[in-house]
């Protein structure tokens, strides 16, 4: 068979995070872009195809696939998971420390090895070291192996990971309720009245009252602080005052938020909105911690 003309020769191409070539219709993969091991497959892909064979064909994901393809290891596939993360800007700051816990325990365990070799077997492997490692309960355990799934599911998106390892890995089953020893938090109770009554003796006017208006209302804290002048609603001529929250994680299920706020919520709230505008805090984290320094500068003082 006569050679290949050198200017006829494959470039090496980028997609995403992925070296690639085009030769007679195929698309050849040869691992992360940019890596010594992309490199020297490519070169070794070019020597075949100068030297007049053809490159050997493996199936995969319905295409062809040559041999020299050296694919992206588990650990590189987290660490673009994680860089398309930060694109995309979802990475909420109280999910990310679990993100890092899930895929840490992957990386550990299976981090040098291709994606296309994992399998069911290996992400029980990864999650018996979650159960060995005796700090997750059982709940953690299951959602952690959810988000390793959720991880591969978008490597199909991205085209690094085969569609058929991630219908395979979703079907591993959820820890039960004792199985394997795995504990289950308790229920959480409710804190008596008077070890929050102490506890207010210790806080500053600003968390006192804080806490006192979680307390009457039963509101989340996070709906506590989200407060703003502008979303409390003050009818003319009713007892009652309504907290409207805008931003809520069951707006799209229920339509809208509404708080009441009694009397006593309002004796605790009216103060902090003398002097605000509609956007402003009600409950700020520096009148907080003015109140604090003031507190203990009196204290010094006596």
């Amino acid at each position: 068979m006569p050679r290949q003309k050198r200017d006829s020769l494959p470039k090496l191409r980028r997609d995403r995070n992925i070296a690639f070539c085009e030769h007679n219709g195929q698309r050849h993969r040869f691992g992360r872009w940019g890596s010594p091991e992309a490199k020297e497959a490519y070169k070794r892909f070019r020597i075949t195809i100068l030297e007049g064979e053809a490159p050997v064909q493996v199936p995969k994901k319905g295409l062809e696939v040559s041999l020299p393809t050296l694919d992206i290891t588990i650990a590189e596939l987290v660490e673009d998971f994680f860089a398309y993360l930060d694109k995309r800007g979802v990475a909420d700051k109280r999910e990310r420390p679990h993100w890092k816990r899930a895929l840490g325990f992957l990386v550990e365990d299976c981090g040098v090895f291709p994606v296309d070799r994992f399998s069911r077997k290996y992400l029980i492997s990864v999650r018996d070291r979650m159960i060995k490692a005796k700090t997750l309960c059982r709940d953690m355990i299951n959602r952690y192996v959810r988000l390793i799934v959720r991880v591969f599911d978008w490597g199909v998106d991205v085209e690094i990971v085969p569609e058929e390892i991630v219908g395979s890995i979703s079907r591993v089953k959820g820890l039960r309720e004792g199985e394997f020893g795995v504990r289950d938090n308790p229920q959480r109770k409710n804190v008596p009245d008077s070890d929050v009554a102490r506890t207010l003796k210790y806080s500053t006017p600003t968390l006192s009252a804080m806490m006192q208006v979680e307390r009457l209302t039963g509101m989340r804290p996070e709906e506590l602080c989200l407060m703003t002048v502008g979303n409390i609603d003050i009818p003319e001529g009713s007892d009652l005052w309504y907290y409207r929250l805008d931003k809520h994680k069951t707006l799209k299920k229920t339509g809208k938020r509404i708080i009441p706020l009694g009397k006593p919520e309002q004796e605790l709230i009216l103060p902090y909105l003398k002097g605000k505008k509609p956007g402003n805090a009600i409950f700020s984290p520096r009148t907080s911690e003015k109140e604090r320094l003031r507190a203990a500068f009196e204290k010094c003082s006596v």
